[in-house]
This record gives C-alpha cells, structure tokens and sequence, in this order.
C-alpha cells in the first residue's frame, strides 16, 4: 500500500525472460534448435534451414549432422526425417522432409580423413520451417575466423541455449559411428574445432555462431569436458549450400 496516496512500488529480480519454447516438442513452423531426426535413429537437433547454390533449385532444406540425418552412417537418399525425432515420441506421421544429401564419412584407425560431418533433407512443405533459430534468432551469414579462447554459442534440443569457449580451433579428433546395430568403427576428423564443453546427446547438428551471430560451424560431438564442432565454411562448401 502506497503512503500519503502514493503507490508503492516492488522491485523483484527474476532473471532473464525468454519466450517458451519446447525444443522436444513438435512444432509447426519447425524452428532450428528443436528435436529433428532420421525416422530410425536417436533425435538431434535441427541446425538450420538452407538453401543449394543451384539456382534452379528453389526447394528448402534442413542442415544437420550426418549421423543424426541417415541411419548407420548410409545415405539412402529419400529417408524420412521426422520433427520431433524418434526420442521424442516422434513418428513417421511426423515427416517433415527426405534424405537429400549427405557428405561420405571416410572410416579408419588411424588416418584423419573427414572435415565435416553434415547432410540436408529436402523440406516437404516450406510453411512447415523457419529460419529463426531458437533463442539465438536470425542468422545467414558464415564467417571461417576461429580463434583460441573466443565465444560460441548454439541452441540444442537437449541443452537449449548455451556457450563455450575455444580451445583448439585447428584440432583432430577420431570418433565411433554405428556402422550396423551393433557395430561402431573409427572415423577420423580434421581441421575441427574443439571447445569447453558446452553440449549434451541430442545436441548435434546444432549451428553454433560467434559473438556477432555468425555462424562458424556445426555441432558434431562432446563428453562431459569438451565439445567437438565441424567448421561451416567447410559443410557449406561440401554440400554447396548456403543459409536461408
């Protein structure tokens, strides 16, 4: 109650405010950030809408890692792609685009033979997606400039919006893929960026961007003390895309 007429006033912290969104959820328009995946392997994360650098090619796509887009690291160009993915309660009914193309993972025990682990699915209705990215907002502009200890930032379907900083921006990493059910091989990658850890499973495919809100590369992998992203200068020049 005010005093002498006057009105009181109570100022209360609550932190910063954000408009819901449910990252797991199904949504139409999809949104980059949410739960997307092959309609027979675990969910990522929808990393952003694309375009091919074909200009006869008017179709829209969806950029996300490789082994979230096609099953054991196969291409079968065509695959439905769900939103949500299949963690989360997502169904065939949940098609949102097929299998377009996805750059070939190269296996071996030793050698460093991969720069990027990324593919595109052609969206099947253009007012089911938006390029907006969730919590993160607009983003069509790649920029190659990496540096030790700088800033990045991605929005993820199990972490949502979160942030890192640089470790190596010129590093090697060799990672497991399911080749079958039950079996993994060794795929050597180069030229990639590792980062404090900043991710969780379900996270990859994630468009992860700098300070400036340009996007520097695609989400690959992590453990509990570093996350792992392929550069996107490179999936753009790979798959002949630019973003939307």
């Amino acid at each position: 109650p005010g005093v002498a007429g006057r009105l009181g006033i109570e100022i209360v912290v609550i932190g910063e405010v954000r408009p819901t969104v449910n990252l797991t959820g199904r949504a139409r328009p999809a949104q980059p950030g949410m739960s997307i995946s092959h309609v027979r392997v675990p969910s990522g994360t929808f990393g952003a809408l694309v375009k091919r650098r074909d200009p006869e090619d008017l179709s829209l796509y969806l950029l996300s890692c490789s082994h979230v887009l096609t099953e054991y690291a196969a291409p079968n160009l065509g695959d439905d792609i769900i939103q949500p993915g299949t963690s989360d309660r997502g169904r065939p009914a949940d098609k949102i685009a097929e299998l377009s193309k996805a750059v070939p993972l190269l296996f071996h025990d030793s050698e460093y033979l991969n720069r990027v682990d990324a593919a595109i699915a052609v969206v099947n209705d253009p007012t089911s997606v938006s390029a907006e990215i969730a919590f993160l907002g607009y983003c069509s502009t790649v920029s190659g400039r990496i540096h030790r200890g700088m800033t990045v930032s991605k929005c993820g379907r199990t972490t949502a919006r979160s942030q890192g900083k640089v470790l190596d921006p010129e590093a090697r990493v060799r990672l497991p893929y399911y080749r079958a059910r039950n079996s993994t091989s060794l795929a050597g990658f180069k030229d990639v960026v590792l980062c404090t850890s900043f991710s969780q499973d379900g996270d990859s495919g994630s468009l992860v961007v700098n300070s400036s809100g340009e996007a520097v590369g695609l989400l690959m992998a992590g453990s509990s003390r570093t996350t792992v992203f392929c550069k996107m200068k490179h999936v753009c020049t790979d798959l002949q895309i630019d973003l939307v």
